[in-house]
């Protein structure tokens, strides 16, 4: 049985061979915007869940913005390949007489290879079959979870008062995630809230606050940190309102830590369920701010 993945990757190869080769027999420089065209497509139909799915949508300004970088990105891949098979030919004085439709071809046969072989459906199938499990192990009462300190550790900071001040939280907060697997406590934490009945409004806002505090972001570093605080925050609009405030200071401070942060597609979401259209329209544009900066939005 073939690997899907193995697949994909030769069609990714047999993508870029299309520039290379138009470069290597010196085919003319007009090919350039094609191949380009070629590329953004191969992003559309591999990836189509990170582009605007509503029409309004293309009526902010965001969505062009990362249309734009995209195509700049793209377009510097093309030239690159180009230059590239020009600079090959030229050494080894090899000149290939072929047809411009030829390399053309490839490329777009590549798209057509890699959407056979690769559903985006998929990866929308993976995350919901990953959140049911979630939402099965995080309904284990607390006591019953597989680990056994769950009760020595954080039953006290769930025992605390509604009225708690906000800085004796935080103390709590981190005397109960420690230093050792911190990240991972956090997150257990985090998941047991997102699943309780409880509104534990205090402490859902030392998680927000630890979770995108630029001294701790090397600590929980990928654990997620981020995005279990945006599920904590909830349909909260408030606390929804502090978490885009911290997330947005902390990504332009840390745009490394991308993987931390919520799938543009979880924030449209919650963008779409929210009342308040000023908050829903920060929850898409942070989406797309995450997104241009995903490595995987390159054809790569």
């Amino acid at each position: 049985m073939f690997n899907r993945a193995i697949l994909l990757r030769c069609a990714t190869v047999l993508l870029y061979i299309g520039p290379l080769l138009a470069g290597l027999a010196g085919l003319g420089w007009a090919l350039v915007p094609v191949f380009t065209l070629l590329f953004l497509m191969w992003l559309v139909v591999l990836r189509p869940e990170t582009w605007p799915r509503q029409d309004r949508e293309w009526l902010m300004l965001r969505p062009w913005i990362a249309l734009a970088a995209r195509t700049v990105i793209q377009l510097m891949l093309v030239l690159l390949c180009f230059g590239l098979g020009r600079g090959v030919g030229h050494v080894l004085g090899f000149d290939p007489r072929v047809p411009f439709w030829l390399p053309v071809g490839l490329s777009a046969l590549a798209i057509l290879l890699g959407r056979l072989v690769w559903s985006p459906a998929k990866r929308t199938e993976m995350d919901a079959l990953l959140d049911d499990a979630l939402r099965q192990m995080t309904a284990m009462p607390l006591a019953e979870r597989p680990r056994s300190d769950w009760p020595g550790r954080f039953a006290p900071l769930l025992e605390l008062s509604e009225d708690t001040p906000d800085f004796r939280m935080d103390e709590a907060l981190l005397d109960a995630i420690g230093t050792e697997d911190s990240g991972g406590n956090l997150r257990l934490l985090a998941r047991h809230l997102r699943f309780s009945e409880g509104e534990q409004a205090v402490l859902r806002r030392a998680i927000v606050r630890l979770a995108t505090d630029p001294a701790t972001a090397d600590l929980l570093k990928g654990t997620s940190g981020v995005t279990e605080a945006f599920f904590v925050a909830g349909q909260d609009p408030a606390l929804l309102d502090e978490f885009l405030s911290r997330a947005e200071a902390l990504f332009a401070d840390r745009p490394d830590l991308w993987d931390d942060y919520p799938a543009p597609d979880a924030l449209r979401m919650a963008a779409s369920s929210v009342a308040n259209d000023v908050l829903g329209d920060r929850l898409r544009d942070f989406a797309e701010v995450i997104e241009v900066s995903d490595p995987d939005n390159a054809p790569i």
